[in-house]
C-alpha cells in the first residue's frame, strides 16, 4: 500500500489523503497496461535499484491520466521502500498523438509537401516530396536544397521565391522542375511562412501540385485558340463574336482594319462604344437571334469605318450555343 501521498497526487487522483495511503499502486494503475508493464519495472527495481516508466492511471472517476514514473530501491526505519515521483504528461501524450497523426496525414499527401528553414536546409519531408527528388526521406533531413534541386535552379528559380516568403509573404509561382523520377515537370508551387511558437518567422512550408498534364491541355488549347484566329483572319470576311450582354469577346483582322482600331480596341468592349450609331440596330438584330436561338441571315446593314466611310454590308448572324445546349 501507499504509505505516503503527497497533495499533488492526491488531487491528481481525485482521493482524500486516507484514502489514497488504505490504496496499493495497482489500484490505480489502468488494469489495461499495468499487467504488461509491472513485471518488467519489477525486474528492473531488483536489478538496478532505479526505472523510468510511463504508465496509465486511473482517477476516482475512472479518467485516464498519463504518468512518467521515476522509482527507486530506498530503505527507511530499516524497511525496503520503494520511492516514485509521477508526473501528470496527459497533455503531452495528447501532443504526441495529434502530431503522429499530422505527421500521419502529410506524409500520406499525395502532393509533394515540405519544410525548410532560413539557412534553406530541409526541417521535414513528405513521402511525395522525397520521391519527387529520386531520394529518401530521412537522407534529405538535414541537407540544403540546392543539393537535392541543384544550385543553379535554386539560386534561379525557388530562391528569389523563397527569400520573398521568409519576409512574410505567401508566395505562389509554377515553373519546370527537373525530377529524377518523373523526368521534366510544370509545378504549381506555394511557399507559406512558417511561424514558431514565438511569432518569427522560421522558415518555409512548401506545397507543390504536379500540373503538368493541365499545362500540357492549356498548351494545346491555346495552340488550337491561335490556329482558329489565324484561319478567321484569312476569311474575306467580317466576323465578330458577341455575348448576351452586347460585348464584343472576340473579332477578326479585317474588322480591326476597316475600323481603324486594333483589335484589342475592339474586344472586350460594349458595341456601343464602338458604333455609337448604329449599336441599337445592330442589338435589336442580336436579341432576336439569342431569343429565338435560330440565324437571321442576308441583313443589309450600314458600317461605319475609318476615315467617315461607311461601308454596307449584307450581313448573317447565327446563334452561338454553349456545349450542351443546342
Amino acid at each position: 500500500t501507499f504509505l505516503y501521498t503527497n497533495r499533488a497526487a492526491r488531487e491528481t487522483l481525485g482521493y482524500t489523503r486516507q484514502e489514497l495511503e488504505a490504496m496499493s499502486p495497482w489500484e490505480v494503475d489502468d488494469p489495461e497496461t499495468a499487467g504488461k508493464i509491472i513485471p518488467e519495472v519489477m525486474r528492473e527495481l531488483e536489478q538496478k535499484g532505479t526505472v523510468r516508466f510511463e504508465a496509465v492511471q486511473l482517477t476516482r472517476n475512472r479518467q485516464k491520466i498519463h504518468v512518467e514514473v521515476n522509482s527507486c530501491v530506498t530503505r527507511f526505519q530499516d524497511q525496503e521502500l520503494i520511492l516514485s515521483v509521477c508526473r501528470n504528461i496527459t497533455e503531452r501524450k495528447q501532443a504526441e498523438a495529434e502530431l503522429r497523426l499530422y505527421e500521419s496525414i502529410v506524409s500520406s499527401a499525395l502532393v509533394p509537401i515540405a519544410v525548410i528553414d532560413g539557412n534553406y536546409t530541409f526541417q521535414m519531408v513528405n513521402r511525395s516530396y522525397s520521391e519527387f527528388w529520386g531520394s529518401r526521406r530521412k537522407e534529405m533531413l538535414g541537407k540544403r536544397v540546392p543539393e537535392i534541386m541543384g544550385a543553379t535552379v535554386f539560386q534561379q528559380t525557388a530562391k528569389p521565391n523563397v527569400d520573398r516568403c521568409l519576409l512574410g509573404e505567401s508566395v505562389s509561382y509554377c515553373a519546370w522542375f527537373d525530377s529524377p523520377a518523373k523526368g521534366r515537370r510544370f509545378m504549381s508551387l506555394n511557399y507559406y511562412p512558417h511561424v514558431n511558437a514565438e511569432g518569427r518567422i522560421a522558415g518555409v512550408i512548401n506545397i507543390a501540385n504536379d500540373i503538368t498534364e493541365q499545362h500540357k491541355t492549356l498548351e494545346q488549347l491555346k495552340k488550337i485558340s491561335h490556329d482558329q484566329q489565324a484561319i478567321l483572319d484569312n476569311v474575306p470576311a467580317y466576323i465578330y463574336f458577341k455575348d448576351a450582354r452586347n460585348t464584343i469577346i472576340k473579332t477578326t483582322q479585317s474588322v480591326a482594319e476597316i475600323t481603324g482600331l486594333p483589335k484589342e480596341a475592339i474586344e472586350g468592349r460594349d458595341s456601343a462604344e464602338i458604333y455609337p450609331d448604329v449599336a441599337d440596330k445592330y442589338w435589336a438584330d442580336d436579341i432576336e437571334v439569342i431569343t429565338s436561338g435560330k440565324p437571321k441571315r442576308g441583313i443589309i446593314e450600314p458600317l461605319p469605318a475609318k476615315g467617315g466611310r461607311t461601308r454596307w454590308l449584307r450581313t448573317d448572324k447565327l446563334p452561338y450555343f454553349e456545349p450542351g445546349q443546342e
